[in-house]
């Protein structure tokens, strides 16, 4: 039909349309491709260079054209039609079904055009016939995936998913205009189980007594299981190459049962996988006699196995003189050529078998100057050396190149410069595999030792290209032409463009008396030098080339090429030694250098710059440095050699370079720094720190600098208690205990506390809550009863969350601006807060900072500050100063039935209550057990990463690990504390909202109100000290 030729015309390959579609063809189909494209590197950003075309505002049409031009690959075309069908299908003919849907592609109708067009060239009769239906091209393309697609015909034979019921009926609509009759085979399966299928299907028609009486020489066994009616083409299974039975006789050569099989009818032309007969079995066996058997039944002495090799080929590759010329004698084509278009003769030439190649030399039909594929004759194949070939090495039964061929060879009168498809001579090919050897002979025979590939390359280039130094040697020692250039380089600079520093070194040493002749003439010619070996090896960190170079050489600089300093890249470090030592950079130089270091985290370079006395430095850099120091365990003192007043320098925030450090934990940095101050203080600071502010600091600038506060009233001691870093503490506070006496630098302290186990206190038990059924709510409301005021609220956020996560994040950021907090700190303030939540509020968030500790063999979390956030105020209740009147006014919060508790991960949070506070909480709902339900999976995302999904929010994690026993609690901490209730608020209604979409609302809302059943955890009491 026209259909199936223009199917065949887009996938390159036939589709069953006149049979039941086998669908586990896959495996064929891209075994089909990988054959195709066996030579070719398949280039996959197919859809970026389709965007990158369309972006330069050329139609799609061209673009198409355009790609397929370019890359010209079943492959890719088959890659940009699958994104057209994921684009097109799920528009076109599940939602809108109509000609203006957009795409990518621009509309529908345009791309269905555009690709007719196309078509339309190549197959015209078929299309113009085709275009008398309904159907467009696009459908061509749909229809053609759909068809062999192993994931559409999966869910067919599962029973077909609702969201895809249209598709699959213009599916099945379009099989029945084109009367389509193949069905999905009913047998299908799935590709797992049919590799077993076939695995038994083998092993059902393997015999292994049948193999293994052959191989011992069981003849009678073997007689009596024929008889008994085992095939004669029972497979063995064990061997690589599946032999057969025929096949495995003539291995063994046993000629006995070969006339017993004759007399069984065998076929001698069967095949194994490699689709060899036993002819090519029998030569391997090195029996004359079974060949001569194998030839009197008359067996193809010119089949071809899967590679097209004759068995005179198999024979020439073994070196098996006397099987070769015993079929010489019987009339094997000498020339035969294989797939890759070698012969025989080329091939016992690459593998060094002298003796085949001296007979064959001797036969007068034989054609030994005949090139394969490649364009490599006999010659190029007898000095490729020991380290060509892809994996760097030769593969064969000779491993090494055969100086003795070639001289035979040239003697027989082969040309020296034969030349490949890419103009390689032999001496190219030897260059390249270290053929040291073969080139003398070469060389003797008269080759041109600078002659060029089409490359460009001569052979001393290649050798310096892959490291052969040994083959550079030889070639130059035969007067090879170091000088010689390719695209600019010679093969010095080609040895260090690959890295090969072996090779490198020794033309190095070769070129040294040239280009210390060529210096006095032309100056600036090593200058020259230097900065091609620059930039070939620019992105080296340990930059071995450069240094070599400046052990063994000192330019002549000049301002000019000096100029190219701020190009520096890391491991350039000998060049700036060089550059500083010779006092040529100037001080814009200088400044522009610390600028591209900072920028590229160039340490080495960097501190080249900094120890150099030439200069002052006067830049102001200090944004850029302190960035560097909190990445580097280097700059730290060097901070000092500029002329920074470091002790007034303050950021945006208030803050010193002190601050920083601390929060990123720079223990070493801070510890050479303190050490630094102590210089200071004893008045024994060396004189190399050229920063003049230094001269003029005192003990109480530094005491002043150490207990500056930033804008949320912290100095660097407190940052360090706040994060846990009592290391950092300590050392702070022995400083300043040693320097200071009786000043302090912390302003608040650590409560005293003891844990004691609770052994009396009996909770009541808490029983199952009836559930309930929420399947068919339309709105977060109805969840639970909510105030008017509440619902306003939430019914905001949604909306906000439909226009878009900006206006989401907006409307976040205003409310919080606005919104009241309040710490609670004393009982009376408590009772007040919590009868006010009792009695406005339905709903609330919650959040629990604790502090964990040991007590015997438990791990006891004990409540530092609890959080609860309405609509209107954030609370933070500070559990450390109130602990003793906690129940007693948090309890009727947390038990009331009609107050919803909206917490995240609170399998924690209900520990503490419970095990500290005595609380067992209800009507209780987890955001993080509907994120589980929602992703469907068994771990929930954090409360930080559903902010920024949700509403496109950051929480700041800063001070998630902080202590928080310390009072007063610092500003900073309360604030933190605040978001994390609020914000619960805020994904609420929208969590709940998507919960309905997929009818999750009563599985979710059942299994947070079991959480409360669990209450097996130790109770204790948190007794203050202070």
């Amino acid at each position: 039909m026209e259909i199936q030729q223009i199917l065949v015309k887009m996938f390159s390959f036939p589709l069953c349309i006149d049979h039941y579609l086998i669908v586990d063809q896959k495996t064929e189909f891209e075994w089909k491709l990988i054959q195709s494209f066996s030579n070719q590197i398949i280039n996959h950003s197919i859809h970026e260079q389709f965007d990158k075309y369309l972006n330069i505002k050329i139609s799609p049409y061209q673009a198409v054209q355009q790609v397929f031009k370019d890359l010209n690959k079943v492959n890719e075309l088959i890659q940009l039609i699958i994104k057209i069908r994921k684009d097109i299908i799920y528009t076109q003919y599940k939602e809108a079904n109509t000609n203006e849907t957009y795409s990518m592609f621009g509309t529908y109708s345009d791309l269905q055009n555009y690709l007719g067009k196309y078509f339309e060239i190549e197959m015209q009769p078929q299309y113009n016939k085709y275009q008398l239906t309904e159907y467009g091209i696009m459908d061509l393309l749909v229809f053609g995936f759909l068809h062999k697609s192993r994931s559409f015909h999966r869910v067919i034979t599962k029973g077909i998913a609702p969201q895809i019921s249209s598709l699959y009926s213009w599916y099945q609509n379009f099989m029945a205009r084109f009367e389509i009759n193949n069905m999905i085979d009913p047998n299908y399966l799935p590709r797992k189980e049919k590799r077993v299928q076939i695995q038994k299907n083998k092993e059902q028609k393997s015999n292994p007594e049948l193999i293994e009486s052959i191989k011992d020489d069981k003849f009678i066994v073997f007689k009596d299981l024929i008889e008994k009616g085992v095939s004669i083409y029972t497979a063995s299974l064990r061997d690589k190459e599946k032999m057969l039975v025929p096949h495995l006789v003539c291995a063994f050569a046993r000629i006995n049962y070969a006339e017993y099989l004759q007399s069984k009818n065998v076929d001698w032309e069967c095949e194994d996988n490699d689709r060899m007969t036993p002819l090519f079995y029998a030569i391997r066996s090195e029996s004359k006699g079974m060949i001569e058997y194998l030839l009197n039944q008359k067996v193809n002495l010119e089949h071809k196995d899967i590679q097209n090799r004759t068995p005179f080929y198999y024979a020439c590759s073994l070196g098996q003189l006397f099987i070769i010329r015993f079929l010489v004698e019987k009339g094997a084509d000498i020339n035969a050529r294989t797939a890759l278009g070698r012969t025989p003769f080329s091939k016992t030439s690459f593998l060094g078998l002298y003796n085949v190649v001296e007979y064959l030399l001797q036969q007068p039909n034989i054609d030994f100057n005949y090139a394969d594929k490649q364009g490599r004759n006999a010659l190029h194949n007898a000095v490729f050396g020991p380290k060509g070939g892809r994996d760097g090495r030769k593969v064969g039964t000779w491993c090494y190149d055969s100086p003795l061929i070639a001289q035979l060879l040239l003697e027989h009168g082969m040309d020296v410069e034969a030349k490949d498809k890419d103009d390689n001579t032999p001496l190219h090919v030897a260059a390249s595999s270290e053929a040291l050897t073969s080139i003398p002979v070469l060389i003797a025979f008269g080759c041109n030792i600078n002659s060029r590939n089409k490359w460009g390359e001569t052979a001393l280039i290649v050798a310096a290209k892959f490291n052969h130094h040994e083959t550079a040697k030889l070639l130059i020692e035969n007067q090879a032409d170091f000088l010689l250039e390719n695209e600019g380089f010679t093969a010095m600079e080609i040895a260090a463009k690959n890295y090969q520093f072996e090779t490198f070194q020794y033309l190095l040493d070769q070129m040294k008396p040239y280009l210390l002749e060529i210096e006095k003439i032309k100056k600036n010619k090593l200058q020259e030098v230097l900065q091609s070996l620059m930039n070939i090896t620019k992105n080296l960190k340990e930059n071995k080339y450069v240094k070599y170079f400046l052990q063994h050489f000192q330019p002549t600089y000049d301002q000019d090429h000096a100029s190219f300093i701020i190009e520096m890249q890391d491991g350039q470090n000998e060049l700036m030694q060089s550059y500083l030592k010779n006092q040529i950079i100037s001080q814009e130089q200088i400044n522009n250098s610390f600028e591209l270091c900072l920028k590229r985290k160039n340490m080495s370079i960097f501190k080249q710059l900094c120890i150099h006395s030439k200069f002052e430095y006067k830049v102001s850099l200090q944004k850029s440095l302190i960035a560097m120091l909190l990445e580097s365990t280097e700059l730290d003192l060097l901070l000092f050699q500029f002329n920074i007043d470091w002790f007034n320098y303050r950021s945006k925030l208030g803050e010193t370079f002190l601050h920083k450090l601390i929060e990123k934990r720079k223990t070493e940095t801070l510890l050479k720094i303190l050490h630094f101050f102590q210089e200071i203080i004893d008045q024994t600071i060396q004189s190399h720190y050229r920063n003049c502010f230094l001269k003029l600091i005192t003990k109480n600038d530094i005491y002043n600098f150490i207990i500056f506060q930033n804008t949320s009233s912290s100095t660097i001691i407190e940052i360090a208690v706040i994060h846990k870093f009592m290391d950092i503490y300590q050392m702070l506070d022995n400083f300043i205990s040693v320097n200071y006496d009786s000043k302090q630098g912390l302003k608040f302290k650590l409560i005293n506390y003891k844990i004691e186990l609770d052994h009396a206190t009996k909770l009541p038990q808490v029983l199952l809550k009836e559930e309930q059924n929420y399947k068919f709510i339309r709105k977060f409301s109805e969840v639970t009863q909510l105030t008017e005021k509440e619902i306003l609220f939430f019914e905001k956020i949604l909306i906000n969350y439909k226009a878009g996560k900006t206006a989401l994040t907006q409307y976040y950021q205003e409310l919080q601006s606005k919104k009241q907090l309040i710490v609670v700190e004393t009982e009376k303030q408590l009772e007040q807060h919590m009868n006010n939540i009792i009695h406005n509020y339905n709903i609330i968030g919650v959040d629990i900072e604790h502090y964990s500790d040991k007590i015997d063999q438990y791990k006891i979390s004990f409540a530092c500050t609890i959080q609860l956030s309405t609509i209107d105020i954030d609370y933070v209740i500070d559990i450390m100063k109130l602990r003793h009147v906690c129940n007693k006014y948090l309890e009727p919060i947390f038990q009331n039935q009609q107050l919803l508790k909206i917490f995240h991960g609170c399998d924690v949070d209900l520990r503490v209550l419970f095990c500290d506070l005595k609380i067992i909480v209800k009507q209780i709902l987890d955001t993080s057990k509907i994120d589980m339900a929602l992703m469907k999976s068994p771990n929930a995302q954090s409360l930080e990463k559903l902010c920024k999904q949700y509403l496109n929010i950051h929480l700041d994690k800063l001070y998630q690990t902080s202590d928080w026993r310390i009072r007063p609690l610092p500003q900073q901490m309360i604030e933190y504390a605040r978001l994390d209730s609020a914000s619960l608020l805020f994904l609420y209604p929208i969590l709940i909202d998507e919960c309905r979409k997929f009818n999750l609302v009563t599985k979710v809302f059942n299994q947070c109100q079991k959480l409360s059943l669990i209450t097996q955890y130790p109770l204790v009491n948190i007794i203050n000290k202070d």
